[in-house]
């Protein structure tokens, strides 16, 4: 299997309360592939029992967040301590699979809770004793997901409309849900997908890239929409640096991603991908200006590729096989996933 179709596999897994409940918080070894410890990224393993783990967050002190399979093939969020202990965070109750999306400098994740037999969705956050609560969601929404959580315990993610199209929202730390406002009416697919440590987010709404402020009811600020030869691209803001730096991808008329990074006026930049690829993304970003994602080739692998502050592209690893970036912090230190010898999908920290 590639990593492509992990990739689509995982996300599709990834779609998903009971009320605050304490996690079964399980700490161990974690089971890591000997064979990929000696070279390029480090490989951080799993729960026992489990083939795959992904990684997707990291705070400024080097603990990460993820998930990993245990035995038998279900999902659970996890945490990675600075020295690579692995902790089982648990799922809530009434769920079968979990995932942790991003981790605060408290030791917070953020992700969800999920049943993919019928497409559940709870968003969920889980404090830094592992205990989890579930967060409101907008009225009947099925699918909800908490994608990242700021120092001050801020989230923002998605919840459904009753039509189960994802719209775009913030939990203050109390728990109350604000639903952020569009730039125009009706309610098309949009989502927040990032939180600075002052409070402002970025994210999408509808084709356009956007940023909402840390005000009570902010009102949208659009991002510049990068366009091609073949005309406007669908934009994302997937990330934001604190000193306001936003980064993510345009989608072209052909369904080709390409890495874009914002200044801090929303003047859009497309970035560069590695020589003779199609497409890439950037999904992190670190207070200069350097960022995270992958570039894809023309077979459909995605490398773990990095940005520097004036945009010039380098390989994460140095293999051909599939990986990719997510996260990086302020020690430029990333996160992300990768192939080991053995052929795993396990995942994996870039110094």
């Amino acid at each position: 299997m590639t990593l492509t179709d992990v990739r689509t596999t995982s996300m599709a897994k990834l779609l998903v309360a009971a009320l605050a409940a304490t996690a079964v918080a399980v700490s161990g070894t974690a089971s890591a592939d000997p064979a990929a410890q000696n070279a390029g990224p480090r490989d951080l393993g799993t729960l026992p029992g489990g083939e795959l783990s992904w990684a997707y967050g990291i705070n400024d002190h080097g603990v990460v967040a993820g998930f990993s399979e245990i035995a038998g093939g279900k999902s659970r969020a996890v945490r990675w301590d600075a020295s690579g202990r692995i902790q089982n965070l648990g799922v809530l109750p009434g769920y079968a699979e979990s995932s942790g999306f991003t981790i605060n400098n408290s030791g917070v994740v953020a992700g969800r809770s999920y049943n993919g037999h019928v497409v559940e969705e709870a968003a969920t956050v889980w404090d830094e004793a592992g205990r989890m609560t579930k967060l409101p969601t907008l009225p009947g929404a099925k699918l909800n997901r908490a994608y990242a959580i700021n120092d001050i315990g801020t989230v923002v993610g998605v919840s459904s409309n009753a039509a189960n199209v994802f719209q775009a929202v913030r939990w203050n730390k109390d728990g109350t849900l604000t639903k952020l406002r569009g730039l125009g009416e009706g309610e098309p697919f949009s989502g927040s997908a990032w939180i600075n440590a002052g409070g402002t987010t970025s994210g999408f709404w509808g084709s356009e890239a956007v940023l909402w402020g840390p005000e009570a009811d902010p009102a949208p600020r659009l991002l510049e929409n990068l366009t091609l030869p073949s005309g406007p691209t669908i934009d994302k803001a997937y990330a934001l640096s604190d000193t306001g730096i936003p980064v993510g991808a345009a989608i072209d008329k052909g369904g080709f991603t390409h890495p874009v990074k914002w200044n801090s006026e929303g003047k859009v930049t497309e970035l560069p991908m590695l020589p003779g690829d199609v497409a890439a993304a950037a999904y992190g970003v670190s207070n200069d200006g350097s960022a995270t994602g992958y570039s894809m080739n023309p077979i459909g692998v995605k490398r773990a590729v990095r940005w520097n502050a004036a945009g010039e592209i380098s390989l994460m690893v140095p293999t051909t096989t599939a990986s990719e970036g997510y996260m990086i912090n302020e020690r430029r230190t990333a996160v992300g996933v990768m192939t080991t010898r053995t052929n795993k999908i396990h995942a994996a920290l870039y110094n």
